[in-house]
């Protein structure tokens, strides 16, 4: 079973189902889970703020993703918000959820270092392994940075993927425009099915190619 984090009309969900995984969705608008149960979405969704915790019993996640919603809280949009204790909550559910040795492929846009930083902070607070992938790092339009966790301590196969463009390889014209909703949905849902699938299970990823810095990195 999968979590889809800020799953909002199920675009991602949609793909996870393509390669015959289970999956649960949260999202904290109820419009664009209405949008999805109109769509006749396969995934089991739930209503919830993940700032809040996410509310799923121990262990009985698999893997998790998301698509640029984890920044969110990284924010105060309400007087009520406090950050700090918003990722404290997050972030200590998410482990709980998840299954020892699962993985977690959270994509997010940061508006600052300080961001970045506090949801690693937060995410080794809470137990996991793992770190920040940023693909493109020099250019504004294709840069895309992914907290690649993994449940439990770091060990030989939490070690992180290289990314696309660090060595100072330009991007070509399809990553440069590859900024729609959809095709970032099936690049991050991509790039996770590879990293937590791929020693038990054999399939072809469509969009594996636009994102190969996640491929293969946690292989036992």
């Amino acid at each position: 079973m999968l979590l889809d984090i800020g799953c909002g009309s199920g675009l991602s969900g949609e793909t996870l189902t393509e390669h015959g995984h289970h999956w649960i969705g949260c999202d904290i608008s109820e419009s664009m889970l209405d949008v999805a149960l109109e769509r006749e979405t396969e995934g089991d969704l739930l209503l919830a703020d993940m700032g809040e915790g996410l509310g799923l019993r121990p262990g009985v996640i698999d893997g998790a993703i998301s698509i640029s919603a984890v920044q969110w809280l990284c924010n105060a949009d309400k007087s009520s918000h406090e950050p700090r204790l918003r990722l404290k909550a997050f972030f200590g559910s998410l482990y709980r959820c998840l299954a020892r040795g699962a993985r977690a492929v959270l994509q997010f846009y940061a508006d600052n270092v300080k961001q970045t930083e506090m949801l690693v902070s937060f995410a080794m607070n809470a137990g996991f392994a793992g770190g920040v992938v940023v693909d493109w790092p020099h250019s504004s339009k294709a840069r895309k940075s992914y907290l690649v966790l993994t449940c439990g301590a770091p060990s030989v196969h939490t070690s992180l993927p290289k990314a696309k463009g660090q060595d100072g390889q330009m991007c070509s014209s399809d990553d440069d425009d590859d900024d729609d909703d959809e095709s970032n949905d099936d690049q991050t849902v991509s790039s996770f099915l590879t990293i937590q699938f791929s020693w038990f299970i054999h399939f072809e990823l469509i969009y594996c190619s636009k994102s190969p810095s996640l491929v293969c990195c946690f292989i036992p």
